[in-house]
């Protein structure tokens, strides 16, 4: 008697924990589905994906401005490792530029609204990313302000979005759309 009521015990604990288990998994299941759902609130899943535009094109601006820089530099006379290491210092302080520009962004954000900063900041970032690329042949004084400037508009519109999924998020949902947002965007 003593062993079929153990039995019986152990029976009924596992019961419960596979059920507790499943039960579990059902839950993250569930949670798992709630995250994406976010991506349905329209005005949320285009500024995640506006997001991911704004970071590509920051992630390839920083990729590509060293190189640049140092092409630049050797085209000018000086031998590969010296372009090679002034062009990483050149393009290290046009990429410090961009703390000042989150800022910069937020305070246009706050100022003119979030929609209005975010296409000022992509418009003026997209216009000198476009013409960057021909200053190489013009004067280094000039390459090295549109530089600071690229630096600072390249990153204006950061804050900017990450500002509106906060506040474009559905209520209790706000971890699952920063979740999308670094998905999409990292």
């Amino acid at each position: 008697r003593a062993i079929a009521s153990f039995a019986m015990r152990a029976s009924c604990s596992a019961t419960r924990r596979c059920e507790a288990s499943c039960a579990s998994s059902q839950t993250a299941k569930n949670r798992e589905t709630r995250s994406a759902e976010v991506m349905t609130v329209a005005p949320l899943a285009r500024t995640i994906f506006a997001y991911t535009g704004h970071s590509w094109e920051l992630y390839v601006s920083r990729g590509w401005l060293a190189a640049f820089i140092a092409t630049v530099l050797a085209a000018q006379g000086l031998d590969a490792t010296t372009a090679s290491a002034n062009g990483s210092q050149w393009a290290a302080l046009m990429a410090a530029f961009g703390t000042p520009g989150v800022f910069l962004g937020g305070w246009l954000s706050d100022h003119l609204g979030r929609t209005r900063a975010a296409v000022l900041a992509t418009l003026v970032s997209g216009a000198v990313s476009l013409v960057f690329g021909f200053l190489g042949a013009g004067p280094w004084a000039l390459l090295i302000v549109i530089g600071c400037v690229y630096g600072l508009v390249v990153s204006a519109d950061s804050a900017v979005y990450s500002t509106a999924i906060t506040e474009l998020a559905p209520a209790g949902r706000l971890g699952s759309a920063q979740a999308m947002q670094a998905f999409f965007g990292f």
